[in-house]
């Protein structure tokens, strides 16, 4: 929770306010991807593809990766919710998504929390 403490207060400031600065809201972004990083010491570290793996056992690029996609990945879910709304279409398609990968691996607990989110923001 602490980490994600920058990214909520640089949204609920520009929620407030209609017109707090982009760069604030990415370095509060990029402070939270900072926070993540150091203190669950995770980063991707892989994605599985054989010849692009040989960059990512170079540390400084997997965080590097990593910072991109914190901060690239609630930019496009912000864009998609400033589209009408679309945010929680798309979330429920995420959700089913996983759902049928968790009940497809027999990950029945994790199946049951994607099912409860997906009637959360069905709501």
């Amino acid at each position: 929770m602490i980490s994600v403490f920058p990214a909520f207060l640089v949204g609920f400031i520009e929620d407030i306010t209609q017109s707090y600065p982009i760069r604030k809201r990415i370095l509060g972004l990029f402070l939270t991807s900072g926070l993540l990083i150091y203190l669950t010491n995770s980063y991707v570290s892989s994605i599985e593809i054989a010849y692009l793996d040989k960059f990512f056992n170079y540390v400084p690029t997997a965080i590097g990766f990593t910072f991109l996609g914190f901060i690239a990945v609630p930019n496009a879910w912000n864009f998609l919710d400033g589209l009408n709304g679309l945010a929680s279409g798309m979330g429920i398609v995420a959700l089913i998504l996983m759902s049928w990968l968790a009940f497809q691996n027999n990950h029945l607990d994790l199946l049951n929390l994607y099912l409860l989110f997906i009637y959360a923001i069905a709501g």
